[in-house]
């Protein structure tokens, strides 16, 4: 029940998040061949935006790293290093579950079957989760469709969905472009933060390395909510990696936080950002929805704030 509740509560905040703003490159609903072969335009546009928000020193890092895409199935990305070379590597498989999650948003917000997408995003967590263990085991992956592919096989559920009417809906192409490019940006930021904080360049124990990664979200988010949009655009792939984690806060010996407390850093930057971004402030009063959307955060927030209370991390303050 608990885990249904958060992943309604991160669809309904960045479906609402996707409609305040716009953006004009278009991803491709395609497999994970296409986006090794292709990735990189993806990638590109976001990369530049990134550049923008950084400082003078920041910059001339970024200049330095040499971004590539992987050809895995894979969903991750990692920064490394190998002499004075700094790379920063994106699994194709990373690509394509974003633009998915992209694409089932860009359906939403013509259709306004929100079940229909919130039983995507299940599905597609659990693909992931499933696929996971499977490498882990040596085992062949489990095929995992596109939101199209879903949609035709579950059609007594997602009664409206038609992609050439979506495909061809501004609304949606802008949707499931900002989401697309947004994502990719937190990903790209993130892995940049481990280069400007010479992460890769050192071994440290569990605890440490989770530290490394909230401050490495940290900086992300700040270069998120610096453009003049929300962190909270990235959120759907925290939610598919809350999903790998089933959903649990329990993060103990594991390189990186929990999924659910990354997102509640996440939903706190944006809390921040909404203070001093009369921007953004501007554009939720516009929707009429101001009070539902502060309402997801702070229910959000309270869900997960529960979750944590009492455990123990086992690392020291």
């Amino acid at each position: 029940m608990k885990a249904s509740f958060l992943r309604r509560i991160v669809v309904i905040l960045s479906i609402f998040l996707a409609s305040l703003f716009s953006i004009t490159s278009l991803a491709q609903d395609r497999n994970v061949d296409f986006y090794a072969r292709n990735g990189m335009s993806a990638i590109t546009p976001s990369w530049d935006s990134i550049r923008q928000q950084l400082s003078p020193e920041d910059r001339q890092l970024a200049d330095r790293i040499r971004i590539s895409v992987v050809p895995t199935e894979n969903v991750n990305a990692e920064a490394s290093h190998e002499g004075e070379v700094r790379t920063i590597a994106v699994a194709a498989g990373l690509l394509e579950v974003i633009d998915w999650l992209a694409t089932a948003q860009a359906v939403e917000a013509v259709t306004g079957e929100l079940e229909c997408e919130t039983a995507y995003v299940k599905y597609l967590g659990d693909g992931v989760e499933e696929n996971s263990d499977r490498r882990v085991n040596g085992k062949s992956r489990e095929i995992v469709t596109s939101p199209y592919q879903f949609y035709v096989a579950h059609r007594s559920m997602c009664t409206s969905v038609q992609p050439d009417l979506v495909n061809s809906n501004q609304r949606a192409v802008l949707t499931r472009s900002l989401v697309m490019n947004e994502s990719i940006k937190y990903i790209l930021g993130h892995e940049l933060a481990h280069q400007v904080y010479r992460d890769p360049f050192s071994r440290v124990g569990w605890c440490e390395q989770q530290r490394r990664e909230t401050r490495a979200d940290a900086y992300s988010f700040t270069l998120l909510s610096h453009s003049g949009e929300s962190p909270l655009l990235a959120i759907p792939i925290l939610l598919i990696f809350a999903a790998d984690e089933d959903f649990s806060t329990d993060d103990k010996y594991h390189s990186h936080p929990a999924a659910l407390k990354r997102a509640l850093k996440m939903v706190q930057a944006t809390q921040r950002q909404m203070k001093t971004d009369s921007e953004l402030r501007d554009a939720i009063r516009k929707t009429g929805r101001s009070a539902d959307f502060n309402s997801y955060l702070d229910r959000f927030e309270a869900n997960i704030e529960e979750q944590l209370r009492g455990q123990d991390s086992g690392c020291p303050n």
